[in-house]
């Protein structure tokens, strides 16, 4: 009998234990409820983006729109620095907002860094233009990353980085008189940089290379030594990384030279623009890196030889897929070699076109030395 008392007494006492503990916890989930209210969703973020970007651009639109029916409407005056507007979707404005965006874009490439981050006035545009462009269209300097064989592997223009890590456009590009000694120096106006000279690194994609003591580009110092940062025993930056021309960087030279030494090398100048620290970009061209570049200045146009040889199996197989119909049995033995028999697997295909290949080179070295015997002949016979 005692024991079932004290059972019923322990259960009495479970019972009201979990009944706190129920109460307390509903306290606590009712504190965070109003702590901690309920965030809203990704989509109700998403709407409310949207509807405040569409109230700034359309203020923004109708500010605009004012600026341009006032007296200043045309000049720069109304440009002001904005933040951006975030938007997810396609956003229209109107014409004269666009205009005014292209008339700035137009300011900004015309006058790079010129201004200091603070926008001319109408009138010290106008001046700006007066003073400068005649002597930027009449001195403009041409700058390119030359390798050793004379080929211009990169074309410097105003975004290229420079190994002080500031941009070409930041450094002194227009002159009034350009200095006669050579090589030219184009130092960085960027304050307190000690860069004295553009000098133009590759980069391994988006990496800066290394130098031979194995740091990066970045860790030596801007200055004409550019010794190293990270390390003593590195006398200065000398990097083995290979461009694309084949040769190492090292062997490579940023060089700095007017118009007319452009023109007696042969290399492409393009045409006079009035636009800020342009380099050596001469057009769509100047983009690509010198070795796939087929203009003076990179790899240069193929030869007529090159164009209208025939093409073999050995070629790439887009020119193999899009070349015409071949006439000769030659051509289409070519063709059928090129293609992959039923049951091959991939070591017995390469190695009989391996075969196939070392055939076709005895075969034209028996062709070349067969030629040579009837020149020596036909020689003779004029003798």
């Amino acid at each position: 009998m005692f024991l079932t008392f004290s059972r019923k007494n322990m259960s009495q006492k479970l019972s009201l234990l979990l009944i706190i503990f129920g109460f307390i916890w509903g306290l606590l989930l009712l504190h965070y409820t109003v702590q901690h209210p309920r965030r809203p969703s990704s989509v109700e973020l998403r709407e409310q983006i949207l509807d405040l970007s569409k109230r700034y651009v359309k203020a923004l639109a109708e500010e605009n729109k004012s600026l341009m029916d006032g007296e200043n409407g045309a000049s720069l005056a109304g440009y002001e620095s904005r933040d951006t507007a975030v938007a997810m979707e396609r956003l229209s404005i109107s014409p004269g907002a666009a205009a005014a965006v292209d008339e700035y874009l137009e300011y900004r490439r015309v006058v790079g860094e010129d201004d200091g981050g603070i926008l001319f006035t109408p009138e010290e545009y106008e001046e700006y233009k007066t003073k400068v462009l005649p002597m930027r269209l009449r001195n403009r300097l041409y700058v390119s990353w030359r390798s050793p064989t004379g080929m211009d592997c990169k074309l410097v223009g105003p975004e290229t980085l420079c190994f002080c890590t500031h941009r070409y456009k930041q450094h002194k590009t227009d002159f009034e008189v350009i200095p006669p000694e050579r090589p030219i120096s184009l130092p960085c106006k960027v304050s307190q940089c000690p860069c004295s000279a553009f000098y133009y690194v590759p980069l391994n994609g988006t990496q800066p290379i290394r130098c031979r003591c194995k740091h990066f580009a970045d860790q030596h110092s801007a200055d004409p030594e550019r010794a190293c940062r990270a390390c003593t025993k590195c006398p200065g930056f000398h990097s083995y990384f290979t461009c694309g021309c084949g040769h190492p960087t090292y062997t490579h030279e940023t060089i700095v030279e007017t118009k007319e030494e452009r023109l007696a090398l042969g290399k492409p100048v393009g045409q006079d623009v009035p636009y800020a620290a342009m380099g050596g970009l001469t057009g769509f061209s100047s983009l690509v890196e010198g070795y796939m570049r087929l203009d003076d200045s990179g790899i240069g146009a193929p030869s007529l030889e090159a164009l209208g040889s025939p093409v073999i199996a050995m070629d790439h197989p887009f020119l193999r897929a899009h070349q015409g119909p071949s006439s000769s049995l030659q051509g289409t033995s070519n063709q059928d070699s090129s293609l992959r028999r039923p049951d091959e697997d991939d070591m017995a295909y390469f190695e009989r076109r391996y075969q196939e290949r070392l055939k076709m080179e005895k075969a034209a070295k028996k062709k070349t030395a067969g030629a040579l015997p009837s020149k020596m002949k036909q020689k003779d016979e004029k003798k």
